[in-house]
């Protein structure tokens, strides 16, 4: 083989090279694109839920049933406190956007998360089956937030966060 048809080869693979790196990288952006569009559809979804109030009565319900677990296993109840409030309903919020149960424990004191539970009520049951939520649910805490976000497949999500406030800063 010449040398000039090695050389047409090589330049044609080259430019084979290039267009197929480019195909590639309109594919990722456009993957990218309808990832950031299903994203702020679900963003705004999880917004309007906020708004109709739905799911300030599913927060609420929760902290009723942790703390009804609480009383039946001679428990002070919790007292709900909007310092750790925003962060549980951010929690909640990701779960039900990234599908999984993730919780990152922010700051003070412990996080139980629930994915595609019925009610609250479930949830909590969810927890006291499992020795280590179980501990962290009755443990020595006095304080509570909650968080709950439903995905596009109407898969709901539940965070509760737990911690021992400071009366000395009340």
């Amino acid at each position: 083989m010449s040398v000039e048809s090695r050389k047409r080869i090589l330049k044609f693979g080259v430019v084979l090279f290039t267009v197929a790196a480019v195909a590639f990288a309109l594919r990722v952006a456009w993957r990218d694109r309808l990832n950031a569009v299903r994203l702020a559809e679900v963003e705004a979804r999880l917004a309007t839920e906020v708004d109709a109030g739905r799911v300030a009565e599913s927060e609420a319900e929760l902290i009723r049933q942790a703390n009804a677990a609480r009383v039946a296993a001679k428990k002070p109840p919790l007292q709900y406190d909007d310092a750790e409030a925003l962060d549980a309903r951010e929690t909640a919020r990701r779960n039900a956007i990234y599908g999984r149960a993730f919780h990152p424990r922010r700051g003070k004191g412990a996080e139980l998360c629930a994915a595609w539970t019925e009610t609250p009520r479930d949830a909590v049951r969810l927890w006291l089956a499992s020795e280590n939520c179980k501990d962290i649910l009755l443990g020595d805490y006095d304080r509570v937030a909650a968080g709950v976000a439903t995905d596009e497949d109407g898969r709901t999500y539940r965070v509760l966060r737990l911690w021992q406030g400071d009366d000395d800063n009340e």
